[in-house]
Order: C-alpha cells, then sequence, then structure tokens
C-alpha cells in the first residue's frame, strides 16, 4: 500500500506544472566561502586521493533556482550547470589568488526548452539528471520520461530547442524515478570505441547490478556497474586521460548523506561487461557535504587534474546547494 500511495504522489508531482520563465535571465546568487571542508579537523585537506582545494555555499532568492543535478566546469572557470526541473544555470567562477573558490558572478538561468523551443510543461517532461559535453554537442539525460536530449554548442545553448537523440529512449526498460541519472562523454580525442556512457541511479538487472549503456558508431549497447554497500550512481565523468569518475551517494537516519566517487576502468567497457573499480574519494557527515549530485572534471591551467562536485538541495530550506572542488594529487593521478 505504501509502495503505490508513494508512486501515486510522485506521479502527481511530476505532472505539475513548472514556474514559467520565458527567457534566460540574470539573477543574484550569493557565496559563501568554505575553507575547511572537513568539520572535525581544520587543518585536514587530504581525502582519499585528493587534496581539497576550496569550496562554496550557493544560496538565491531566485525560486527557480536549486535542485541542480549535473555540472560541466571549464580550465577558464566557466560553470553550466542543469536542474531536475528543468533550468540551465550558468556562471563564471571567480578565484582568489591562491585559487581558491571566492564566488559564482555573472549568473545566469534559462528553461530548458523542448524541440518546440517552449518549456516543458511538467518535472516529469523536464526532470534533467545529466550531461555531458563533447565538441559541438550538450547532451542531456532526462530521467522520468527516460530519454536523451542534445543541444548545439554554437550560438546561445540556453535557447536553443532541444533534440531527441536517436535511439536513446529508456523509458520502457528502466524504473520512472530510478532512470538515466548519468550521463558521460570521453574525450573526442580519446582512443576509446564508444562516444557516450549513460547510467541508471537505480533500476538492477537480473544480478542487481546497475544498468548501464555505451553508444559504439550509433549503435546503443548495454553494461553493467556493481551497486556497493547501498550507495546509487548520480552522475559520472571521464578524466582527461579517458578513466570514468562516478558520484554515489548514500542516505540513512542513521548515517545521514554519505557521498563518494570511483574510479572504473573505461577499457573493460564492452557489451554485458560488469565493469567495477576502485574507490577513490569518500565523505561523511564528519565533512560538509549534502546530497551530491553533479560531479565534473577538467584541468587548470596549470595541467593540474581538478574534481567539482555540486549538491542537489532538493529546494528544501535544511538543504544546502554546495559547490566543493579538490585536485587529484601527482602521486594518485
Amino acid at each position: 500500500m505504501r509502495s503505490r500511495c508513494a508512486a501515486l504522489l510522485a506521479f502527481f508531482i511530476a505532472t505539475l506544472p513548472l514556474n514559467s520563465t520565458i527567457a534566460d535571465t540574470d539573477f543574484d546568487v550569493q557565496s559563501q566561502v568554505i575553507s575547511n571542508l572537513d568539520l572535525r579537523d581544520k587543518n585536514r585537506t587530504r581525502f582519499g586521493e585528493f587534496n581539497f582545494v576550496g569550496g562554496l555555499v550557493l544560496r538565491s532568492n531566485d525560486p527557480d533556482f536549486g535542485g541542480i543535478s549535473a555540472l560541466h566546469v571549464t580550465p577558464d572557470n566557466k560553470i553550466t550547470a542543469i536542474s531536475d526541473s528543468g533550468f540551465w544555470f550558468t556562471a563564471q567562477l571567480n578565484r582568489g589568488e591562491n585559487g581558491h573558490p571566492l564566488a559564482f558572478s555573472q549568473t545566469n538561468i534559462a528553461p530548458i526548452l523542448n524541440s518546440n523551443g517552449e518549456q516543458f510543461e511538467n518535472k516529469w517532461l523536464a526532470d534533467a539528471e545529466g550531461m555531458a559535453v563533447r565538441k559541438d554537442k550538450v547532451y542531456i539525460s532526462m530521467e522520468q520520461n527516460s530519454r536523451i536530449l542534445w543541444f548545439p554548442t554554437s550560438g546561445d545553448t540556453l535557447k536553443q530547442p532541444s533534440q531527441l537523440l536517436s535511439g536513446a529512449v529508456f523509458t520502457e526498460t528502466l524504473r520512472t524515478n530510478f532512470a538515466l541519472e548519468a550521463i558521460a562523454t570521453p574525450s573526442h580525442d580519446s582512443n576509446l570505441p564508444y562516444d557516450l556512457v549513460a547510467i541508471s541511479e537505480f533500476s538492477p538487472n537480473e544480478n542487481g547490478h546497475a544498468r548501464a549503456f555505451f553508444r559504439q558508431s550509433g549503435v546503443w549497447k548495454e553494461f553493467q556497474i556493481p551497486l556497493v554497500d547501498r550507495y546509487l550512481i548520480t552522475d559520472a565523468a571521464f578524466t582527461p586521460s579517458g578513466e570514468l569518475l562516478i558520484l554515489e551517494r548514500r542516505f540513512s537516519l542513521a548515517t545521514g548523506a554519505r557521498a563518494r566517487v570511483r574510479q572504473l576502468n573505461s577499457k573493460d567497457i564492452s557489451e554485458g561487461a560488469l565493469v567495477d573499480g576502485k574507490v577513490v574519494l569518500e565523505l561523511n557527515t564528519d565533512q560538509q557535504i549534502d546530497n551530491m549530485e553533479g560531479i565534473s572534471v577538467f584541468k587548470s591551467p596549470a595541467g593540474k587534474t581538478k574534481l567539482a562536485l555540486i549538491s542537489d538541495d532538493n529546494q528544501f530550506p535544511l538543504q544546502r546547494t554546495l559547490y566543493l572542488e579538490f585536485e587529484w594529487s601527482e602521486s594518485a593521478n
């Protein structure tokens, strides 16, 4: 009975109309610097294979801000993010002299548009969860009505109508609210035989593993990723060297929020393969985290591999939108 009521409630929420935002607009985002990630040891900077660079608590009075589910950071500090209520967010990341994040500036917000150039009608259609940028296209994975959309990067991407990616509709095969959560693409000059990877949050196959997909020569094929320690997959990104990182989260009343990053061997991905890897970063309630949803990997101008994480506050007053940045240590990278 509870599961049926939960399903009905989810359907009701998914079909509610969204706030109407016609065009991209400037909006104010307040940034509070996070200097110390660890709440118990303020001098701690090393976490797994990474060194903490810095972070921000992001707040805005704009009712459409929040719910951020995916993130893309460029080496010149341009931020693009999406929300699960169907909005784009863009910003410039300002840094201090030591390279630590100081603030988001030049912030913009705009609705993700459907194929007719209009705002999606409801969350069922607008539930954007993953984002990947490859050459001339931006790909977005949509969860509840599970499919992949793409947008050209030429011109103003935020004003472009979406286009449905051929062969990438998974609505009939994945669980409604645990479908395509992550999408990632290797660099265009990688030697990998595929150009896109899409991963479900919690749509286990008959073996209990997360269902995942890759596109090779235009054809989608399936592989699997083990779900370990009750963590669910929320996002994914390729490193500049071609390894696949997956961001995972876990929450319970007993342990609170947890997040970790697993490094998978991208060369192991093939049809039917079970692809696992090592944990390279693990965070818990001893650190300043929330519902960590988005991951981005990029190179700094100095050639350092950076990892950025962002949280989804569920547009709930007791949660926060956090931007956390790490540098992969030279010994581990």
